[in-house]
């Protein structure tokens, strides 16, 4: 059990903290590894696409350089509210609910409400290329895309920092966080857009 393993290991820092860093280094398979990095590059690739999207909705779609500030502050604002909140009370969620189920809905929840706006947001007015230009839509999705980021990489996060691993789960999640700009950079140049 991975709470049994979290518990046991955290016991041993805490008892003999100069035996923690000369422990066996734990074996992690590999299809964890490539797990934590998709899950990097999933929960960092909706805002990414925005952010590497903001030349052409301030230049070339709204014609008016103050959307890069709002697209921004929708993006980053809600990481420290969201941030507090979760400094605040995941703990006490994991204890009232149990650390999977407390985990496992907000990582559910993140990525079922970030493949409605994904689906739904290249239809919206102010989003659709060619439509009319409506910065209330495009400033609702990415204030979205902005809370459902924190939460979800808030929650893998934890998780990757909790499983002794000697680094190696948030090592690959923090790699597949960042390398989500790659695989968006490949999907602009394959699709032309940018």
């Amino acid at each position: 059990d991975s709470k049994l393993i979290i518990q046991t290991s955290y016991d041993n820092s805490e008892d003999n903290p100069g035996t923690a860093c000369s422990q066996e280094t734990p074996l992690v398979p590999f299809m964890d590894l490539v797990l934590f990095f998709i899950c990097g590059v999933g929960v960092s690739a909706p805002f990414t696409c925005i952010l590497s999207s903001l030349t052409y909705f301030s230049d070339t779609f709204y014609n008016d350089p103050k959307v890069f500030m709002y697209l921004n502050v929708c993006v980053y604002s809600p990481t420290i509210i969201i941030s507090v909140a979760q400094a605040a009370w995941d703990d006490s969620f994991n204890v009232k609910y149990g650390a999977k189920l407390a985990y496992n809905t907000r990582i559910v929840f993140t990525y079922v409400a970030s493949a409605l706006v994904l689906f739904l947001a290249p239809s919206l007015t102010g989003v659709k290329a060619g439509s009319e230009k409506t910065l209330w839509h495009l400033v609702l999705v990415t204030f979205s895309f902005g809370v459902l980021h924190q939460i979800s990489y808030g929650s893998f996060y934890q998780i990757a920092s909790f499983i002794p691993s000697d680094g190696k789960c948030l090592a690959s999640f923090s790699m597949g966080y960042q390398g989500a700009g790659f695989v968006i950079f490949a999907a602009q140049v394959w699709s032309s857009f940018g």
